[in-house]
C-alpha cells in the first residue's frame, strides 16, 4: 500500500519536471523571436527616418542652390524607433556624397543612408526627434542639423 503513495508522488514530480522543461523551452524560444522582431522593426523604422531626413536635406540643398539665400526647415522625426532612442550622425563620404548613420541603443541597430548635396553639410550628431535643418548664406559652415 505504501508503494501506491510513492508512485503517485513520483508521477507528480515527473510531471512537474516535464512541464518545467517545456515551459522554459517555450519561454527561451519565444524570447529570441521577440528580440529578432524588435530588431527588424527598429531597422525598418530607422531606414524610413533616414530616408525622410535625407529627402529633407536634399530639399534644403535645392532651395539654397536655387535662391542663394538662407533656408530653414524643421524635419519632424520621431523621438524613438520602436521604443528605442537613437542618434543621427551626418558625415561626408567624398565630393558631394554624404552619409546619415542612424543608431539605436537597445537593440543595437545601425542604418546608413547615403545622399547627395551640392551645398556643404556640416558633420555632427543629433538625437532622434524633431531636427532643424538650417542653411545660412551669410556663413561658410553650410547646412547644419540641430536638435
Amino acid at each position: 500500500m505504501t508503494d501506491r503513495a510513492t508512485t503517485i508522488a513520483l508521477n507528480y514530480v515527473m510531471l512537474l519536471g516535464v512541464v518545467s522543461i517545456l515551459v522554459s523551452t517555450l519561454v527561451f524560444g519565444v524570447g529570441g523571436l521577440v528580440t529578432d522582431q524588435q530588431e527588424r522593426g527598429v531597422r525598418s523604422q530607422l531606414d524610413v527616418v533616414g530616408n525622410r531626413l535625407a529627402n529633407d536635406l536634399t530639399t534644403v540643398d535645392g532651395l539654397a542652390s536655387q535662391t542663394g539665400s538662407s533656408v530653414s526647415l524643421r524635419s519632424d522625426l520621431p523621438d524613438r524607433a520602436v521604443g528605442s532612442r537613437y542618434t543621427i550622425t551626418v558625415s561626408p563620404i567624398g565630393g558631394d556624397l554624404y552619409q546619415l548613420t542612424l543608431q539605436s541603443s537597445d537593440p543595437d541597430v545601425v542604418v546608413r543612408v547615403r545622399f547627395q548635396s551640392q551645398t556643404p553639410i556640416e558633420s555632427g550628431t543629433v538625437r532622434g526627434g524633431p531636427v532643424d535643418i538650417e542653411y545660412d548664406s551669410g556663413t561658410s559652415e553650410g547646412v547644419v542639423l540641430r536638435d
